[in-house]
């Protein structure tokens, strides 16, 4: 049944005007399961006070199953609880639109509902209005009540989307990160690989051990260990200054427009290609190799350095948590897609929508937290 949730999930993000994108996470809506004596069997949830019923589920279910091509035969018990959390939901929203002082006088609501059943000579068909309610076994008062909360919803919707935009600037370069293409060759090598590397120059004499000892009187404490402690201490000041001076050399490399296997004669260390990838995306390798390029394409400094470099120019060492990186980009292609003075107005709306979706994230989030929510499990 996982194949009709996502279905579902799917079917939901493209609600993005009509009604909140769905990103209320399941965790955040704790169910505390009423008492026994609390229990109604025609109630499914208490949402900050509001029952919901048994009714309510059934035409929500029904509603969601027909818009996706799916029916009442596919409704385990996973994917009921997956509905029941969207309506749950919804009547969230509902009560956060009212709360921030949205609403709609009774009239309006009335002559939206007439809307509704108006033929084409405009002339309200009060008998198809009252079939329809009975066939969906609603009474008047409960289609007005539900007619209000998603035309409210709707109506803080666009308040919020009204209230967030897309620069220029921002469509620009949203296109070109949607259009880039990418391939870099790196090398990869860590500490451990540095440090042998460098062994010769790391080794510590006795004398040196001692030197230093009797230079730094604070530094002895205990004679089994004092000379053990002072190696370590002196490797590994040792090993600063050459990684610093190491770090140096590749960057005047770099200055002076090395190639790549220049630069690996000096380094050593795995070489790693990519394959093609977008700006901001996971990067893969072509070859097997338990080198992760995203430790280097998802640093702080990887692009800034990227887009200052010609093809085949060789980077300055970009720190990783396990070790260095040292890159050059094999493609460079950061262009504006074709058609896009066509197609840059959506783009524009597909910003809006996705500010406008965290938007609502930091709204909503405060208020699911502080609601109370019981399940009539």
């Amino acid at each position: 049944m996982i194949k009709g949730i996502s279905k579902l999930k799917k079917g939901m993000s493209y609600l993005i005007i009509t009604f909140f994108v769905t990103i209320i996470i399941v965790a955040f809506i704790v169910p505390s399961t009423m008492k026994n004596s609390q229990k109604n069997t025609n109630v499914v949830a208490v949402v900050n006070g509001e029952q919901l019923f048994q009714a309510d589920f059934a035409r929500f279910a029904d509603n969601m199953l027909r818009q996706y091509g799916m029916d009442s035969s596919q409704l385990d018990e996973q994917m009921t609880q997956y509905i029941l959390n969207q309506l749950i939901q919804q009547k969230m929203i509902a009560q956060l639109a009212y709360k921030t002082g949205v609403n709609m006088t009774d009239d309006y609501i009335k002559s939206q509902i007439v809307k509704y059943f108006t033929d084409d000579k405009g002339v309200f068909q009060e008998e198809n209005m009252n079939n329809y309610l009975q066939s969906v076994r609603l009474t008047y008062d409960k289609f007005f009540t539900d007619i209000k909360d998603s035309l409210v919803k709707n109506e803080y919707s666009q308040l919020l989307y009204s209230g967030v935009g897309a620069s220029p600037d921002e469509i620009n370069n949203a296109d070109l990160v949607n259009n880039s293409n990418l391939r870099i060759k790196a090398i990869y090598l860590s500490d451990e690989e540095l440090k042998d590397k460098m062994k010769d120059q790391l080794q510590v004499t006795d004398m040196e051990v001692a030197k230093a000892l009797q230079e730094n009187p604070d530094e002895v404490r205990d004679p089994k260990t004092d000379k053990t402690r002072m190696k370590d201490k002196l490797i590994s000041e040792k090993y600063a200054k050459l990684r610093t001076d190491f770090i140096k050399k590749i960057e005047d490399m770099s200055k002076a427009n090395a190639g790549i296997e220049d630069v690996l004669k000096v380094t050593g260390g795995t070489v790693v290609e990519s394959n093609d990838f977008k700006i901001g995306a996971s990067v893969t390798a072509v070859a097997e190799t338990t080198v992760k390029l995203d430790d280097l394409t998802q640093s702080n400094a990887f692009y800034e350095v990227f887009l200052k470099l010609n093809e085949n120019q060789v980077s300055a060492p970009i720190e990783s948590k396990a070790g260095l990186f040292i890159f050059a980009p094999l493609k460079k292609e950061i262009k504006h897609s074709e058609g896009f003075d066509v197609t840059k107005s959506d783009l524009g709306q597909s910003i809006q929508s996705d500010k406008m979706g965290s938007l609502q994230n930091a709204v909503i989030t405060s208020f699911i937290e502080k609601s109370k929510v019981e399940r009539n499990n």
